[in-house]
């Protein structure tokens, strides 16, 4: 019974791998091109920004912002739920 849940804990954790994984492939590439205050990054370019512009500059940060740490807490997570399984085994 025991090896039943180890098993289970282990292919979760696995699932949970491949989750963040591909939350860090996503989320890192290609490089991002603005920055937290929602500016353009490249800095020969002038030009004024919109407010939606800057609005949707902002929400990319963001989203890669905290899918990139979430890609790495869901990593540590699934190493540590195989650690507990190989325990348990």
């Amino acid at each position: 019974m025991l090896s039943t849940y180890a098993h289970c804990t282990n292919i979760f954790g696995l699932v949970v791998n491949a989750a963040g994984a591909a939350l860090l492939i996503f989320f890192t590439s290609p490089p991002l091109d603005v920055t937290e205050s929602g500016e353009n990054f490249i800095p020969w370019r002038n030009d004024p920004q919109s407010p939606e512009q800057r609005a949707a500059n902002l929400r990319k940060y963001l989203k890669h912002k905290y899918g990139f740490k979430s890609g790495v807490v869901m990593l540590t997570l699934g190493y540590v739920l195989q650690f507990i399984a190989a325990i348990l085994s």
